[in-house]
């Protein structure tokens, strides 16, 4: 027998001793396993029992915790829009309190400023005081003036009663001098007609346009003043553009480059109109 299967024998043999102590062993541990079953079947039932009542514990925790997060929520949504409403009106009182304290501001600005004028009205009262004493003193003295100027008044409205009088006649001394102005106008005509020929002029001869008329007060203005010879009380002929006599007026007034006065006669019918010729000659048509 060789070496190796002697070793392998010896194994052999180690493995069957310790293969019967095992079994040994395993006997003298034997149990009643139906028995353990059934007593452990009996503990998986009662673990299971309690298992279904923790679950349903657990339940009845999920769901009263549900409920109680889903009450913290709401109060928390509700106590978040209190504080927004809170901070509303918060932010709404203090621009309110900022609006008063700004309007009080003002207030007293205008308390302030109706003092001084209150002030001002009171000294402007004193001072009108003392105005209208003074206006009483002129009041008196002015009804002394009208008292004396009505007199003067009714003295003048006897001597314009005079003067109306007396313009009535001068009125009618110019219609008479203008009618026999015109009649010598006609006299002229007349002469000058039959070949008779009239001499010349007393003053140099002076033509000339009315530049400015006032019908009121019969008063006329010519384009020729002293620079042209003019002198007052020169009288000139005025006749129209057909060479017919208009009217005679009498300057009173020279200025360098013009003339003015008054007509003391015109045709019947007729009046001066501005561009009418004046002159110092007598126009034969």
């Amino acid at each position: 027998m060789s070496a190796l299967t002697k070793v392998f024998v010896l194994l052999v043999l180690l493995l069957s001793v310790a293969f019967a102590a095992s079994q040994l062993i395993l006997y003298q541990k034997r149990e009643d396993y139906g028995t353990k079953y059934v007593e452990t079947y009996e503990q998986l039932k009662g673990l299971r029992t309690e298992h279904n009542t923790l679950r349903a514990e657990r339940d009845d925790l999920k769901r009263n915790l549900d409920s109680e997060r889903a009450k913290n929520e709401a109060l928390q949504k509700n106590l978040d829009e209190q504080k927004k409403t809170a901070g509303e009106l918060a932010a709404k009182q203090e621009d309110k309190i900022q609006r008063l304290d700004a309007d009080n501001k003002k207030l007293v600005q205008r308390c302030e400023e109706r003092h001084q004028e209150i002030a001002s009205l009171y000294a402007t009262i004193k001072e009108m005081e003392a105005n209208l004493a003074s206006l009483e003193k002129t009041v008196n003295k002015k009804q002394a003036d009208i008292s004396g100027l009505q007199q003067v008044i009714a003295e003048r409205e006897s001597a314009i009663g005079d003067l109306q009088h007396q313009l009535r006649e001068t009125k009618k001394d110019r219609q008479r001098l203008a009618e026999d102005n015109a009649r010598y106008h006609g006299m002229v005509k007349n002469l000058v007609q039959r070949g008779i020929r009239l001499g010349p002029e007393p003053t140099p001869a002076i033509n000339g346009i009315v530049v400015s008329v006032d019908p009121k007060l019969d008063f006329a203005v010519i384009n020729k003043g002293a620079k042209d010879k003019v002198k007052a009380n020169t009288q000139f002929e005025i006749y129209d553009d057909a060479a017919d006599w208009v009217a005679t007026l009498v300057i009173n007034e020279v200025e360098d480059a013009v003339a003015g006065g008054m007509v003391i006669s015109h045709a019947e019918g007729r009046s001066v109109k501005v561009g009418d010729k004046a002159t110092t000659e007598i126009q034969i048509p």
